[in-house]
């Protein structure tokens, strides 16, 4: 098949984007186009660096995107919705010879290509992915990977890009389509998966649902691969400079979160007021108490493994002085329990869940945890895990 196609921004860069869209995304029918938008969103959040945007127009996204056949989704009472006039194809295969042939030129130039896309495009470009290393990285905003048999065909078929961005609306897994409602679990399942074939990867959510920002989640995604990834995929540094430069990203990620708003997981179910008649500084130091504390953290060690069988966690470990955090990725379990017990050790425990931008912090002498800026899956299972030992969440 042929795309009409539209570049935009530097054509000498040594940074390529592609992506695929529907016909309107580049007409000014509106002013400013969508893709002007974008345009104008990549270059705030790409800090000023140089790229060409080249935009491949898809007329027939359920046949031209699809990796195989698969029954509309969309379909309700035997009819059919005006975006999917029928059942899903099989062409993304010749799709994505097209697009090969498009960026030869490109890639034998030695130039950075990253290929992106929104919805059933972004599910199209992770697939693209999997097929080829023609893509250094992949930009999926709000990919479609609810779509049957995708998550089986990634276990099958490793990424062959070195980064990926996923994102996903905080509302889109909150539907009454059984199929789509699946997205949000297949999306984390894929974000797992990626990273632990060490894949770089990241998973952003963003607020709202599909049809929410769609220029600023694609401009996010395709920035993120030119600010972080394109940094480092085009360095040939060693381990010990990879390790160094993924410490200092967690470091910057974890200051960010310690702005963010915050629950705490207490023994009580909300803030004791400062004129407040009861016996709060007793009660408290009662609860201080060695064995007392230890019963309390063992509810929080307990709460932490099992919200571990749904998200992946870094745990750091330590005192007062950052240089000498230890850090572990995806400590098995009883190690994760030790370092919430702290067994009787001053200091502090930090829970990093990268996959939702979320950190649980733990002191030693505290009689709660804090949880800073958890979206809403994982604060909803936060509360039912707390009520089953007693506890509480309150912000």
């Amino acid at each position: 098949m042929r795309f009409e196609s539209n570049i935009y921004g530097d054509p000498g860069a040594d940074t390529i984007l592609i992506q695929l869209a529907d016909a309107g995304f580049a007409k000014r029918a509106e002013e400013p186009a969508p893709v002007d938008k974008e345009i104008a969103y990549i270059r705030e959040l790409a800090a000023g660096k140089h790229f060409c945007l080249k935009v491949f127009s898809v007329n027939d996204w359920n046949q031209d995107l699809a990796p195989w056949e698969a029954p509309d989704v969309f379909r309700t009472a035997g009819r059919r919705s005006a975006d999917a006039p029928h059942d899903f194809g099989s062409g993304a295969e010749e799709t994505l010879e097209s697009l090969l042939e498009a960026t030869a030129a490109d890639a034998a130039a030695g130039k950075q290509i990253f290929l992106g896309g929104y919805s059933l495009a972004g599910l199209f470009a992770l697939w693209a992915g999997c097929r080829t290393d023609r893509f250094g990285g992949i930009a999926a905003a709000s990919p479609s990977v609810w779509y049957p048999g995708f998550t089986e065909y990634m276990r099958a078929n490793p990424m062959r890009a070195e980064a990926v961005y996923l994102s996903l609306g905080d509302r889109e897994e909150r539907t009454r389509n059984r199929v789509m409602a699946r997205v949000g679990d297949e999306v984390r399942a894929e974000h797992e998966l990626l990273r632990g074939s060490g894949t770089r990867c990241i998973l952003e959510w963003n607020e709202g649902n599909h049809f929410k920002d769609v220029e600023l989640r694609m401009a996010k995604a395709f920035a993120w691969l030119m600010n972080e990834a394109g940094n480092t995929l085009m360095a040939e540094g060693s381990p010990a400079d990879r390790q160094k430069t993924e410490g200092a990203a967690r470091e910057r990620l974890i200051e960010e979160l310690l702005e963010k708003p915050y629950w705490v997981v207490d023994v009580l179910p909300e803030r004791v007021p400062v004129n407040s008649a009861g016996q709060y500084f007793a009660v408290e130091q009662y609860y201080r108490q060695p064995e007392r504390i230890a019963v309390l953290h063992r509810k929080f060690a307990d709460i932490l493994l099992k919200l571990n069988c749904y998200y992946d966690m870094a745990a750091g470990s330590g005192g007062a002085a950052e240089e000498s955090w230890i850090w572990e990725q995806r400590p098995a379990p009883e190690k994760l329990e030790t370092l919430i017990m702290q067994d009787g050790q001053p200091g502090s425990v930090l829970i990093l869940i990268e996959s939702e931008e979320t950190l649980i912090v733990i002191d030693r002498d505290d009689l709660y945890m804090t949880v800073y800026d958890p979206p809403g899956h994982l604060l909803e299972k936060l509360r039912t895990l707390a009520a089953a030992e007693g506890l509480f969440v309150w912000q």
